[in-house]
C-alpha cells in the first residue's frame, strides 16, 4: 500500500514540475512560488541527544527503566509497581527512536507475568503474548508518555524521571 502511494505521489509531483516548467522561463511569478516550499532544515545542535532519555521514569502504577541499546533503539522494560499476591506484570520492547519527534514507535514487545516467592526471588516467568504494539513519547520536564495499543493499561501512563 505504501508502495502505490509513493507512485501517485511520485506521478503528481512530477506532473507538476513539468507543468511549472512548461510555463516558462524565469518569471517573477515562479520565484515566489519557489518562497512557498519550506526552507528551513532541522538544526541538529538544538535536538536533545538520546542518551539524555535513558535512565528510570516512575509514577504510582509503573515503573520503565530506559536504555540505549545502540545509535537510533531504546529498549524499554516496564513493570507493575503494584504487586498483586506474589505477581507483577512486566513488558519488554525496543524500537527506533526519532531524534525530531522524540518519539519510538515499537511492536513485538513481550508481556510477561512475573511470580515472586515470599522472599522476593523470581520463581515463574510467563508470556502472555509477544506482539504488543504502541509507542514512547518523551516531553520537556523530564516526561514519558506510554501508549500501549494491544491491551487496555490500567493506570496512570505518564512517567517523570527519576534523579539517578
Amino acid at each position: 500500500m505504501k508502495k502505490i502511494i509513493c507512485v501517485v505521489l511520485c506521478a503528481v509531483l512530477s506532473a507538476c514540475a513539468l507543468a511549472g516548467c512548461s510555463k516558462g522561463g524565469n518569471s517573477q511569478k515562479s520565484k515566489d512560488a519557489d518562497n512557498l516550499f519550506p526552507s528551513e532544515s532541522v538544526n541538529y545542535d538544538k535536538l536533545t541527544p538520546i542518551y539524555e532519555f535513558a535512565g528510570t521514569y516512575k509514577n504510582d502504577d509503573y515503573t520503565v527503566v530506559v536504555e540505549l541499546e545502540s545509535d537510533q533503539i531504546l529498549k524499554f522494560t516496564v513493570t507493575t509497581n503494584k504487586n498483586k499476591d506474589g505477581r507483577v506484570d512486566e513488558w519488554q520492547m525496543t524500537g527506533y527512536f526519532s531524534d525530531q519527534t522524540y518519539r519510538v514507535n515499537y511492536n513485538q514487545a513481550v508481556k510477561y507475568t512475573v511470580d515472586f516467592d515470599e522472599n522476593g526471588e523470581e520463581k515463574q516467568r510467563t508470556a502472555e503474548y509477544e506482539n504488543g504494539s504502541g509507542r514512547m513519547q518523551f516531553a520537556e520536564g523530564n516526561k514519558l508518555f506510554w501508549e500501549h495499543d494491544t491491551q487496555k493499561l490500567e493506570g496512570n501512563t505518564e512517567l517523570t524521571k527519576t534523579k539517578d
